[in-house]
């Protein structure tokens, strides 16, 4: 991995290589590792070594103090402020090799060893030349306003220990804020690239290393992003990770994920290293690699005679295709990260190089003209969401599906009286009268529906379905998730499936599509733009009207583009806005307020009201949380209730510290580990601890047996073979095999899971990846309370996110206030529809020939 720290000052960085990257003299006991104070003292490297008076290799006594401080090593100075301990002298971007790496080194001998630490620095200057070439800038123009590509000055440090004396193989690479233009001048890094670009380099360093290790005999295979050596256990590998556990521990604690805090966390959890000599290090690492199973001599044989086997290398189209699968539009450092992470145990950066050149070349580039910058996509993806927009546009005048107004209010008339209940009249609203009347009388072939969440859309839909039926029509209804799609058909009266069967369905010829057809897309903010073209396309062919119903400053699709918006910005729309969810006014106003999002003005509604608290740490919100449910759930009953997380990490996190509260009450009881399917995967199993009462959520649609993606249910009694649900969604009690039902606890969900469910009351736990999207769904569950809780490292997050200066903790909620941008910020989904065409002409077989040709092949040497 490659991890990137905050600024150093001159005066700091001095510090930080004098006591840690390297000591001149490693007698005096104050270095932290063994291994950098007599096995590398340190190499200058970078294209604009030659301007600051610096050659290639080896640092020599008082060059690093020298040109951290902006001063040449002539003299001359190269900044404004050369000379002043506070300036912004760098940063330390650390290449660490994956575990098994570290192993083999430590127990080799020292032929090996030399050359492992050969093939890591080999790895480390090959990225370095990609950041240089691809993430290197000076800040130049008025205020340092624009960006220009440059050459670097680094210093390098190999170490090989971990703070708690594993064995740990990483290069410090100190990157000197001293960009080196063309032109000779030397100005200010503009560091923002070089951090966009971090994941991107630390993947091809990746690469990188597992070929020159390949090289040298060592087998590898891929492992996530990055790569293993074969034959290194996973227990190996967990032995000798101290350190990462304790830093992992931490995070947990804090619920932190991202590289960032990662970084703090080790910063804040450091201790000074123990010194201690090379032949006791060594002692202990074999020591303890043999109580493994793995010795040096099995080490030393895992390195053969010959280059190890590469792995297949993804073709540039393959690459393109799985990097579109969720995203629209992507840019150059997302084409290169793919590249890189495709080609550990594959090849290296050379490899990877050709492979991002070759993608971008297949890929259509768009322009963005607000960042400035060029995007890619996909041909298929862009003809994709270009259809939707024409074959809507191409149905707006047609009339075949126009009903009469008088047709239409006599439909109403009779969806009123079939809901009126005794002596209460149910009525629709205006707007929903108005946009019945728009939906069947005015607009064409493709309609669309807009509205706010918890405004009736299903009721009005009803109204609808009442109108087409009336006059021969029949009406189908899909969605994305199959709970939304079963939601519809009970709130609206609409028979409905998932999309996906609905597309399976029409392909087999179970479900036949004409004229006389019209189909209903519940949730179409949420469908992206493949599925959305598709849907058009079928509606299209058959003649068949397609009613299009959601709200896109919700959740965005999970899968890549996001058309519905521009639908709705190019078509007639008919809106819903006056929300019946929630009961009081005030809450009414702020779920509005999160809609356009005014999340400051928002969320002070619900701290006024004392409904939102900041604890300590995340672990301590976590508690909280589960307090105030268990709370709810004696006031309002088990499953009016519901906790909503962020990520899948926090929902965990809620599920079991509600379900130990629930223990030590006593209405957990006697559970059993039991046997379930896994939600991604059907095929392999889980393991489930269940008891009766307990609250469950469906993963995995199971349609024969009636149960939907995201429903949820109460359990009646648990078996190892059997479990009796009772589902909220139609109060029926149905009895599963749990070995062929995905599901896990649902006292907790998340945000994306509970998009269209309604319930009495809500605990939020605050997370700093919370959206303007996000924050909308979240505020809008609950027709009465919603509570929130952060962490007071979630509000650090949102100030960092906000640009905010942190202030004391005593502060802390009037903080998190002046913190809600970052709850402003909109994450809707981009669309090749954002942009302009560059160049729509593809390129011809022979260009894409020259093109290859023309790049470097393997083994080949060239310059980033």
């Amino acid at each position: 991995m490659m991890s990137i720290s905050k600024p150093k000052t001159a005066g700091a960085a001095a510090s930080y290589f004098s006591t840690h990257l390297r000591e001149g003299a490693a007698e005096k006991g104050q270095v932290e590792d063994y291994y950098a104070a007599e096995g590398d003292p340190g190499k200058w490297v970078g294209g604009g070594l030659e301007r600051v008076g610096l050659q290639a290799g080896e640092i020599r006594d008082g060059e690093f103090a020298r040109v951290a401080a902006g001063i040449s090593i002539g003299g001359e100075k190269l900044a404004q402020n050369a000379g002043d301990p506070d300036r912004r002298a760098g940063w330390d971007c650390t290449f660490s090799a994956p575990k098994g790496v570290s192993v083999v080194w430590a127990l080799a001998d020292d032929e090996r060893r030399v050359a492992v630490e050969e093939a890591q620095e080999k790895a480390v200057h090959a990225a370095l030349r990609m950041l240089e070439g691809k993430a290197f800038f000076a800040r130049t123009g008025r205020d340092g306003e624009v960006a220009q590509q440059a050459r670097l000055v680094a210093a390098t440090f190999r170490h090989g220990t971990s703070r708690e004396q594993d064995p740990q193989l990483h290069t410090h690479a100190f990157v000197m804020n001293l960009a080196v233009r063309d032109d000779g001048k030397v100005s200010s890094i503009d560091p923002r690239q070089m951090m966009r670009w971090q994941k991107a380099i630390g993947a091809a360093y990746r690469a990188e290393l597992a070929e020159n290790l390949r090289g040298l005999g060592y087998q590898v295979e891929r492992d996530g992003d990055a790569f293993r050596v074969v034959g290194v256990s996973r227990a190996i590998e967990a032995e000798f990770s101290q350190r990462r556990q304790q830093i992992t521990a931490r995070l947990q604690e804090l619920g932190l994920r991202d590289a960032k805090s990662s970084e703090n966390v080790a910063l804040e959890t450091r201790r000074a290293k123990a010194i201690v000599g090379q032949l006791e290090l060594e002692r202990q690492w074999t020591a303890r690699a043999e109580a493994l199973g793995l010795t040096p001599e099995a080490a030393a044989e895992l390195r053969g005679d010959e280059p190890g086997r590469p792995l297949e290398l993804l073709k540039a189209g393959e690459l393109l295709d799985k990097l579109t699968e969720l995203d629209a539009v992507v840019d150059e450092r997302k084409i290169y990260q793919a590249a890189a992470e495709a080609a550990q145990g594959a090849g290296g950066i050379r490899d990877a190089t050709r492979l991002a050149e070759t993608a971008k070349l297949l890929a259509v580039p768009l322009y963005d003209h607000v960042g400035g910058r060029t995007l890619y996509t996909t041909r298929e993806m862009l003809a994709a969401e270009q259809s939707v927009l024409q074959i809507a546009c191409a149905r707006a005048q047609e009339s075949a599906h126009r009903l009469s107004p008088q047709v239409v209010e006599k439909a109403i008339t009779a969806m009123q009286a079939e809901r009126s209940t005794g002596g209460a009249p149910f009525r629709l609203r205006a707007e929903q009268r108005d946009a019945v009347l728009a939906l069947t009388t005015n607009q064409g072939a493709t309609a669309l529906m807009v509205g706010d969440a918890g405004t009736g859309k299903s009721t009005a839909l009803a109204a609808v379905r009442e109108a087409y039926l009336s006059q021969g029509f029949s009406v189908i209804g899909a969605a994305l998730a199959g709970k939304a799609a079963a939601e519809l058909q009970a709130g609206a009266g609409i028979q409905s499936s998932t999309i996906d069967r609905l597309l399976i369905d029409v392909d087999g010829g179970r479900t036949v599509l004409n004229s006389r057809t019209v189909i209903v897309l519940d949730e179409a903010g949420m469908i992206d733009s493949r599925k959305m073209a598709r849907v058009s396309q079928l509606a299209r062919d058959a003649g068949a009207k397609l009613i299009l119903v959601g709200d896109h400053k919700q959740l965005q699709p999970v899968g890549a583009g996001a058309t519905f918006r521009h639908l709705a910005a190019e078509q007639p729309v008919a809106r819903l806005q006056q929300i019946g969810r929630q009961r009081e006014q005030w809450a009414r106003e702020a779920v509005r307020e999160m809609s356009r999002g005014e999340a400051e003005v928002a969320l002070s509604k619900f701290i006024d009201r004392g409904l939102v608290r900041v604890e300590r740490t995340h672990a301590a919100a976590v508690r909280a949380a589960a307090d105030r449910f268990v709370m709810d759930r004696g006031e309002v009953g088990a499953e009016r209730v519901q906790a909503i997380g962020a990520t899948n990490a926090q929902v965990r996190d809620l599920n079991s510290e509600i379900r130990e509260r629930l223990k030590a009450s006593g209405e957990i009881r006697d559970p059993q580990e039991i046997q379930v399917r896994d939600g991604k995967d059907p095929e392999k199993p889980a393991k489930l601890e269940l008891a009766q009462a307990e609250r469950i959520v469906i993963t995995r649609n199971e349609n024969r047996l009636g149960l939907k993606n995201g429903d949820f249910a109460t359990v009646q009694w648990v078996s190892r073979n059997a479990v009796l649900l009772r589902l909220d969604r139609t109060g029926e009690t149905i009895e599963v095999d749990p070995r062929k039902v995905a599901m896990r606890h649902g006292y907790a969900a998340t945000t994306h899971r509970l998009q269209g469910a309604t319930v009495e009351r809500a605990i939020v736990l605050g997370s700093e990846h919370t959206s303007r999207e996000m924050a909308y769904v979240q505020a809008s569950r609950a027709r009465g309370e919603t509570r929130w809780i952060f962490s007071g490292e979630k509000v650090r997050k949102l100030e960092e996110s906000a640009g905010v200066k942190p202030g004391s903790e005593q502060q802390m909620i009037e903080r998190l206030r002046g913190a809600l941008d970052a709850m402003s910020k909109s994450q809707q989904k981009a669309s090749t529809l954002d942009f302009k065409v560059a160049d729509p002409a593809p390129p011809s077989p022979s260009h894409i020939r020259s093109m290859e040709e023309s790049l470097p092949q393997r083994g080949e040497g060239m310059a980033l």
